[in-house]
């Protein structure tokens, strides 16, 4: 790589990628098939193509969120990208075999690096740990239950900036925290996609007060989610008095989230929520 680096320029933070973000204990060359011209003594790099293997490799996505363990990997140069085969591998102590990790536009302009974590996995804290390390902040954190999770982080190296991020979280049986809110649903499916968070026929759960199904759209940068809902039970009591009993009513709904409160305005009944630190319905 050093070789490398000095035929083409190669950008230093490929080279951090390469030497100090993924780093093994022990690596073996399978291959390594390259062409000269004899006369001129001329390389040329696009036309390369190696393997080899490594064994108990670190790979650290950012200082500040914790790191990969690869037991078992193969690294690949072929068609201008660098490409980590995990076979083992696991993050905070989750199988994270089926992820995918490659550089592309190694030797050519525009390169940068695609991190596909796959995993069944909980939204919890560590992933959030991912995510925040490349400034993504999702408002929803799982604190119980089973996920089918898929997160895909595509990021250029000049200037270092995440180009794209896409994933999808399949959950079932999960208490959730939304802005600091406590909630439960029995079934979930969340696609990320960049700024945009949408939400597909998906059940939520607060305490005794509600229990609706909703789809929607929920924009990162304003916190804001607008969503079209089937409400299986809305029920409000203060003291011994019931103030509000409803069941299967269809409703849009716009929900606010703001420092450890939730706001959720109901449309068709006219009706404002807020749940937090204190409960409010007016």
């Amino acid at each position: 790589m050093d070789f490398i680096s000095q035929k083409i320029n190669l950008e230093p933070l490929i080279g951090d990628w390469i030497y100090k973000k993924i780093v093994a204990n022990e690596y073996k060359l399978r291959y390594l098939e390259g062409k000269f011209d004899l006369e001129t003594d001329e390389f040329y790099p696009y036309q390369m193509k190696a393997r080899a293997s490594a064994k108990k490799a670190i790979i650290k996505f950012d200082d500040n969120a914790p790191p990969a363990i690869a037991q078992d990997l193969d690294v690949v140069l072929k068609n201008d990208t660098l490409i980590f085969e995990i076979k083992k591998a696991t993050f905070e102590g989750k199988d994270i075999s089926k992820s995918e990790v490659y550089i592309y536009n190694l030797l050519t302009k525009g390169s940068g690096i695609i991190v596909d974590i796959k995993a069944d996995t909980m939204l919890d804290n560590s992933i959030h740990k991912v995510l925040k390390a490349f400034n993504i902040d999702i408002p929803i954190t799982q604190t119980q239950g089973t996920t089918k999770a898929n997160v895909k982080l595509d990021i250029g190296f000049e200037p270092f900036v995440v180009k794209s991020y896409t994933g999808t979280f399949l959950l079932e049986d999960s208490n959730l925290s939304i802005s600091g809110v406590p909630m439960y649903s029995s079934f979930a499916n969340v696609v990320l996609d960049n700024e945009l968070v949408y939400i597909k026929n998906s059940n939520l759960r607060y305490s005794n007060v509600f229990d609706i199904n909703t789809s929607g759209i929920f924009d990162i940068s304003s916190s804001k989610y607008e969503s079209q809902n089937y409400i299986n039970s809305l029920h409000v009591e203060l003291g011994s008095n019931e103030l509000l009993d409803l069941n299967d009513i269809n409703t849009s709904s716009l929900l606010i989230l703001k420092e450890d409160e939730i706001e959720i305005s109901l449309n068709e009944l006219d009706t404002l929520l807020k749940f937090g630190k204190t409960n409010e319905i007016t």
